[in-house]
């Protein structure tokens, strides 16, 4: 094979296959802990939201997050600033595909998931013919697949590293007691969508939730405060952020929020939707704060 630029697709029969050209992929990886041969593989699209998932064992272990902007996949940036590589990927309204070339045609690449879920990207280094480990992933507990559970909060510089969100509690006592946060958490209060009584909490320098079960938009003309109208209008909506880092279209979760975790550096801003009898508990950090609204009649 001449080509040194490849791309991920799938045939007729749900195979993971590799084409040397170009193809309309809609791509987010979710890596399963399942052999490196990835046999039985299947897309899910829900609504604008693609996933890579198998159906034969589907407990996730880890997720890049959507490829939504130029930053690359919101929870692994890392994919697009690979050492030996060059990266090609397009957003636009009718799909989303991710490319990736060696730049060199002589050079080898590989993936593998070993039996313990890592997920790894291996260059082979001719001058002492082996596989030289370029990435590494999940790379801490955080990164792994709902590590606190729904609406838990992942974060490595607290003992433990689960907690709820604000307006949120431990589901299980007894999970607590084992420091198991796999049951998440559950509301103090439940929305009021009726009579609109809800406010959001902003959830700041966090990685983005599972988008499994939400909707987005690309549309550049889609501001934040119309996301927010959009969740709003939505009774199922429990959340809502913006698309890309420059505060340009649209997530919506319809479900409950899974993988959230602050991180060192960038992050992103999550919007949680919570009943307003909670809010007056809230304590104002470096990493929550409130956001009042006023809607229309």
């Amino acid at each position: 094979m001449h080509d040194y630029v490849f791309s991920l697709t799938m045939d007729k029969k749900a195979n993971l296959i590799i084409l040397p050209f170009l193809r309309r992929v809609a791509i987010d990886c979710t890596i399963e802990a399942v052999d490196s041969t990835m046999q039985a593989v299947n897309m899910h699209v829900l609504r604008y939201v693609p996933r890579i998932w198998n159906p034969l064992q589907p407990a996730k272990k880890w997720v890049s997050g959507p490829l939504f902007d130029i930053s690359g996949f919101t929870n692994t940036p890392e994919l697009l600033t690979l050492n030996g590589f060059t990266n090609w990927y397009n957003i636009s309204r009718d799909e989303v595909y991710y490319r990736f070339g060696t730049g060199n045609p002589k050079s080898l690449s590989r993936w593998t998931a070993n039996q313990f879920g890592k997920v790894e990207r291996l260059l082979w280094n001719e001058s002492i013919s082996m596989w030289t480990l370029v990435l590494n992933l999940p790379k801490s507990q955080c990164d792994e697949y709902s590590p606190c559970g729904p609406y838990g909060l992942c974060d490595l510089n607290s003992s433990p590293i689960c907690s709820c969100l604000q307006g949120f509690r431990r589901k299980s006592q007894q999970e607590l007691d084992q420091r198991d946060a796999s049951s998440g958490c559950v509301r103090l209060t439940a929305l009021d969508c009726k009579n609109r009584t809800d406010r959001f909490m902003t959830v700041t320098h966090t990685s983005l939730p599972d988008t499994t079960m939400a909707m987005a938009t690309f549309h550049n003309k889609i501001s934040l405060d119309e996301c927010r109208q959009k969740c709003l209008t939505n009774c199922s909506c429990t959340g809502y952020a913006s698309a890309d880092i420059y505060g340009r279209g649209c997530i919506i979760w319809v479900s409950e929020l899974v993988g959230v975790g602050t991180v060192s550096y960038g992050g992103r801003e999550v919007f949680v939707q919570l009943a307003s009898a909670d809010l007056g508990t809230l304590i104002h950090s470096l990493f929550i704060r409130v956001i009042n609204y006023t809607t229309t009649s």
